[in-house]
């Protein structure tokens, strides 16, 4: 009796390791990412600061390979806003950039944006795994590297 229990439990996990290791290669084998960040827009957040008088938020939600995100600027000043994005790095640092949020020209006493972008499964991943490690900035004709910038917090 003991001998066919333990053969069962052999057999259990034979058929365990053999569905895992059927599994397609590359399928993905975790849940897809899922988080929602927030960054706050500042000239002083920059890298080096600023002195444009904007400000702003960024509500990013991602879910999967679907990135969703809400964007208001306050313009008092009127600058031409040329481009907004998210990039990769640390506070105080500028990396490269990994999501493009914004192209064109607005010099409108507030910008919005509401819209999404599809982006790879891994970034996604790498987003949400990290939120503190990106940031969203947006740029001017006159600050050109960037005006005001907020590093994404994780809400949930």
């Amino acid at each position: 009796m003991v001998a066919v229990r333990r053969l069962l439990a052999l057999l259990a996990v034979a058929v365990a390791v053999a569905a895992l290791s059927a599994a397609p290669a590359g399928a993905q084998t975790t849940a897809p990412a899922k988080c929602t960040a927030i960054a706050v827009l500042k000239a002083g957040n920059e890298a080096p600061p600023t002195t444009s008088r904007a400000s702003g938020v960024a509500l990013v939600h991602i879910k999967g390979t679907k990135l969703r995100f809400t964007v208001v600027i306050a313009n008092p000043a009127r600058e031409t806003f040329i481009a907004g994005h998210i990039h990769v790095a640390p506070v105080g640092m500028n990396g490269p950039i990994v999501v493009p949020l914004f192209s064109g020209m607005n010099d409108g006493r507030l910008l919005t944006q509401f819209e999404s972008r599809d982006i790879d499964a891994t970034l996604a991943g790498q987003i949400c795994g990290n939120t503190a490690g990106y940031y969203v900035n947006y740029h001017t004709t006159v600050f050109r590297g960037g005006a005001i910038r907020g590093q994404l917090t994780r809400l949930f």
